[in-house]
């Protein structure tokens, strides 16, 4: 037996190597912990390249059939797109009879949300950069509403490793990745309609209408006798929906009857007016919205809302003590 042996020293190497021990154990069972769920619970993500660095104008115009409506659209892709259009879609508020395609492309309902999506059969068909495809034709009963459309632009579909499969892809929503604007698009109404609802509607459209440029804001040279030039296409518009309300109130539909179809013939008349200007300056239709009076979407929204509702009018006056009581 050593007598120099030192217990201390020993005792605390041993204490050493056996914390050592531990800590080396500890990070063994980490790792081996940490590589087996990297290996069964990896989560593959793949993003989807962007689909919306195209710029997009569409007109749509509505012509009234038999028993519903044509909405005929055309695209017209601007030359600072960086990307040919091979998907187009519009959202629907209402049943659609019939979907007519362009040559080369096909026309669908999508099973996701009330839209209907054209597609390209090939390349060749794609709408390149300060290209233009018209030939996009709905059939509905539905009335011109205010709706989203959205155009895809081309990209290569990402590759996926053999045996890969990913667990979610970032950026394939063609609603989400897409490019997005407004046009006129058909809507389900209420029947028998609420009258006051539609006036309200039609109120509305007139406001956007001017709001994306579809309604010219500027003098009104095409006023009726009740009306001010200076107040402008809008302003006269809203007043004369404004008395069609008030003679409402007072149960006079015949008055109301006058006021809307007042309306219609000045919408007929600024029409008019909008297309011989656009004809006489000579412009593409890339410059209707910044300088026209009234393009073909304001024209359906206030044409047809308008004269629906006429057709849901009475010639019903009111009785004179119940206007003289009004009064």
């Amino acid at each position: 037996m050593r007598k120099d042996c030192d217990c201390g020293k020993l005792i605390g190497r041993k204490q050493d190597l056996g914390l050592w021990s531990r800590t080396l154990l500890t990070l063994l069972i980490v790792v081996g912990f940490l590589g087996e769920a990297v290996s069964q619970d990896t989560v593959i993500v793949l993003r989807y390249p962007s689909a919306s660095n195209v710029n997009i104008l569409l007109e749509c115009s509505v012509a009234k059939l038999n028993r519903a409506a044509r909405y005929s659209y055309e695209l017209k892709s601007m030359f600072d797109s960086q990307q040919r259009v091979g998907e187009f879609f519009v959202d629907i508020e209402s049943e659609i009879d019939t979907i007519i395609s362009p040559n080369h492309w096909r026309g669908a309902k999508s099973h996701t949300r009330r839209a209907v999506m054209w597609f390209s059969r090939d390349s060749t068909a794609d709408i390149p950069p300060g290209g233009r495809l018209g030939g996009f034709n709905l059939l509905s009963r539905g009335l011109p509403a205010i709706g989203i459309y959205y155009a895809r632009g081309y990209v290569p579909i990402p590759e996926i490793p053999f045996g890969q499969t990913p667990d979610s892809i970032i950026g394939y929503d063609v609603f989400q990745n897409s490019f997005k604007g407004w046009t006129v698009t058909p809507k389900t109404v209420r029947e028998p309609p609420v009258v006051a609802d539609v006036l309200d509607t039609l109120l509305s459209y007139t406001r956007q209408s001017a709001e994306l440029g579809w309604l010219g804001k500027d003098r009104d040279n095409g006023c009726d006798d009740d009306e001010r030039p200076e107040d402008g296409v809008v302003k006269n518009i809203e007043k004369r929906l404004e008395k069609t309300k008030r003679h409402l109130e007072r149960d006079d539909s015949l008055k109301a009857r006058r006021e809307l179809e007042k309306l219609v013939q000045k919408v007929e008349r600024i029409w008019k007016r909008s297309q011989d200007q656009d004809k006489k300056r000579g412009r593409g239709k890339e410059w209707k919205q910044d300088t026209s009076i009234m393009t073909s979407e304001a024209y359906a929204l206030l044409k047809y809302n308008t004269k629906y509702l006429i057709d849901h009018l009475s010639d019903k006056q009111p009785k004179r003590g119940k206007t003289r009581e009004r009064e």
